[in-house]
């Protein structure tokens, strides 16, 4: 391996280290800039470690990058595509580099955007179902009592669910959507029954007395 720098050494086969107190030390793996080991075979790692080494940067994960600056953790993490990692294989991490499974992005942090478009829903289908005239909707006297004893809406994940598993955003927007619609349906029963009962006032208004 090759080693250029300040106590800086390429371990590994083919290994390169390049900066301040670098190490590649796996086959082909590099580190470049101060305080950052390679410790994974073609593992790529590109910055500083926390605090001028008093924690090193890291990337013990083979065939992946990460890049990083005064940190313990990537800002960036490249994971790799190649299969070997077959439950997040091609995946970014930002901020970290623990990815779930089956995830292609991680962020330890908050997310802006200007706008997100969610394609290919599969199992949440739009809930226009909820018009279709088979469609079985709780009495309003059966929900009273269903949020008396539940304390939340039908469907609707309860407060413990959420804080312990988190909210799945697709999901939630369809069941929201879902009770506006099913909200829609009871506000037309209501006013049907409006107007029914305003027409029987106006029929008794008109008989003499």
């Amino acid at each position: 391996g090759l080693g250029i720098g300040p106590i800086s050494y390429g371990f590994g086969q083919d290994a390169i280290a390049i900066g301040v107190n670098a190490r590649g030390n796996e086959t082909n793996s590099l580190a470049m800039d101060s305080f950052v080991r390679s410790n994974a075979n073609n593992a790529i790692i590109i910055g500083s470690g926390f605090n001028g080494g008093s924690a090193f940067f890291a990337n013990d994960v083979e065939n992946s990058i990460m890049l990083g600056m005064n940190s313990a953790q990537p800002t960036l993490f490249l994971s790799p595509g190649d299969g070997t990692h077959p439950n997040h294989s091609g995946a970014v991490g930002i901020n970290t580099k623990l990815i779930p499974n089956d995830y292609k992005l991680a962020v330890n942090g908050k997310i802006i955007a200007e706008e997100l478009l969610v394609k290919n829903p599969g199992a949440w289908p739009p809930p226009d179902y909820v018009f279709e005239p088979g469609y079985h909707r709780m009495s309003l006297p059966e929900l009273r009592v269903y949020i008396e004893e539940r304390c939340h809406l039908p469907d609707v994940p309860d407060a413990q669910s959420m804080q312990r598993e988190g909210i799945q955003v697709t999901e939630m927007i369809y069941l929201l959507l879902k009770k506006i619609e099913e909200l829609t349906l009871y506000t037309l029963d209501q006013q049907e029954e409006i107007e029914s009962l305003k027409a029987r006032v106006g029929e008794l208004s008109r008989k003499p007395r």
